[in-house]
């Protein structure tokens, strides 16, 4: 058995590994496990949600009935078939007045639905986690996709904003080495 971390430390804007984007949506979550791409965030960004160092970024809106999200998109570099357990970690604050906290879920991209995996009620600094143990495949693309999605489960009213401050963010995966593996959907 073996373990690898994703983190994105060292990642840059724009990433063709691992990619964070951040967006709104009124649905919570969104619906039908639909992704988001509407902004991928930025080099000092991605430095920003490297590590739980308390440098947050900072997602927010004013925009009446939506909520923030926050979107990572983790490349696997195993063997999609040779995945045990995934574990995800999100360390982060959601803000919005008079409802606060946020949700961190997992995607199934079989059904698709977004899955919840963990919550915080309140607008203190959490980290959540949450594990996958059983149909391992339904959460990892063909192409080597793993997606996490935290969300601030607040919406503005007609007046304020709502935040989600991430300070960071991992996918970890245990698995069993393949001689000869080369690249996420490569095999040589």
């Amino acid at each position: 058995m073996a373990t690898v971390t994703y983190t994105f430390a060292g990642i840059t804007h724009p990433s063709s590994t691992h990619v964070a984007w951040q967006g709104v949506d009124s649905d919570l979550p969104p619906a039908s496990g639909a992704l988001i791409s509407t902004w991928e965030i930025l080099t000092v960004s991605y430095a920003l949600v490297a590590a739980s160092d308390e440098d947050t970024y900072v997602v927010w809106t004013n925009q009446i009935d939506h909520h923030q999200l926050f979107q990572c998109d983790w490349l696997i570099t195993v063997d999609r078939a040779t995945v045990t357990r995934i574990d995800i970690s999100c360390k982060a604050k959601g803000t919005a007045g008079v409802t606060n906290g946020w949700n961190l879920y997992i995607r199934n991209n079989t059904t698709p639905a977004w899955e919840l995996v963990d919550q915080c009620p309140d607008d203190l600094e959490d980290t959540l986690i949450g594990a996958v143990t059983a149909n391992i495949l339904d959460y990892i693309t063909a192409d080597g996709h793993i997606y996490v999605l935290a969300e601030q489960i607040g919406v503005p009213g007609e007046e304020g904003n709502s935040m989600l401050e991430v300070d960071m963010t991992s996918c970890q995966l245990n698995y069993t080495p393949v001689s000869g593996f080369v690249n996420a959907g490569c095999v040589g």
